[in-house]
């Protein structure tokens, strides 16, 4: 069957942060139906509210790391907000601690 998966922009999840995800569900759908008029209704739908889902200004680098402990940070909030992104901080990081 035929699936949508409907991501709501930086600006709406920040006015709308606070609905409960039953409430932003409702919302998202509403949305999609006044955009996409033809869409058929749901046959099982969710939300969740990701707090920190989408980048808006990466580090710049491809990871953090602390020479003294050894522990590095990587992620999509290094170089930017693609999975692509996350993917090759990882790979980063994964080259660091392999040295």
């Amino acid at each position: 069957p035929p699936a949508v998966t409907a991501h709501a922009g930086a600006a709406w999840s920040r006015a709308n942060l606070e609905l409960a995800p039953e409430d932003a569900l409702e919302a998202l759908i509403a949305d999609l139906r006044e955009r996409v008029p033809d869409a058929p209704a749901p046959v099982a739908a969710q939300a969740h509210r990701w707090r920190h889902a989408r980048v808006e200004e990466p580090v710049g680098v491809a990871f953090a790391w602390d020479e003294q402990t050894g522990i590095g940070a990587c992620g999509d909030w290094h170089l930017g907000p693609r999975v692509e992104l996350a993917w090759l901080s990882g790979d980063a990081l994964g080259g660091r601690i392999a040295l």
